[in-house]
This record gives C-alpha cells, structure tokens and sequence, in this order.
C-alpha cells in the first residue's frame, strides 16, 4: 500500500525519476493532420510510464507542487500513447485508489 503524502515523497524517497514508473490505463491517440485525440469508445491499455523530467521552473516539474508530465517508457509507444499530464494530488489520489499502480525498480505496489 501507498503511504507517502506527495509525490515527491514517493519519488525521490524511492530512488528518484529512473526508478519509480507508473501503470497507467491510457487510450491510445489518433492523428488527423495537425490535430492528435484519442477517444472513449477504444479500450483503455495499461502502459508503464515515467515522469518526464523537466526543469525545475517548468509547470510540469516534479520538483513543483503543480503538474506531472507522463510519457511512456519505451520510446516506440510515445507515438501511439503520446503522455498524460495530471495535477499531483489528483495523480496521488488516483494511487491511493488503486487505478494507476506504481512500480519501484522491478516491484509493482
């Protein structure tokens, strides 16, 4: 079970951004021209994802309290899943819940 408060907490408490990734149930996207979408009538895929690093000014930096950025581990699937943002807590709260799993190194939680 999940007892960490923030996801800050979580991650660096368990080695850091290279080691802690997420099965997300993800949808997988369409591209018409310059317009990407993806659709709730397809199946939702669980997929392993990371958290993109990104600059510590950024929105979506782990290193804020804000948003999280997740794209998929293996690169040859960011195409057809492109990545998912979430608010931090939302993306806790859903943890907690059960609905995204978390895996440290080889063990998923």
């Amino acid at each position: 079970m999940i007892t960490y408060h923030t996801l800050q907490d979580l991650v660096f408490g368990n080695g850091g951004i290279a080691n802690v990734t997420f099965i997300v149930p993800t949808r997988p996207i369409r591209v018409c021209g310059p317009i990407a979408y993806s659709t709730s009538s397809d199946k939702e895929v669980p997929v392993e994802m990371q958290i993109e690093d990104k600059p510590e000014d950024d929105l979506d930096s782990i290193h804020g309290t804000y948003k999280v950025r997740l794209i998929p581990t293996d690169p040859k699937l960011r195409a057809v899943f492109g990545y998912e943002r979430f608010y931090q807590s939302d993306l806790m709260g859903m943890i907690r819940d059960g609905v995204i799993k978390v895996k440290i190194g080889e063990m998923v939680a």
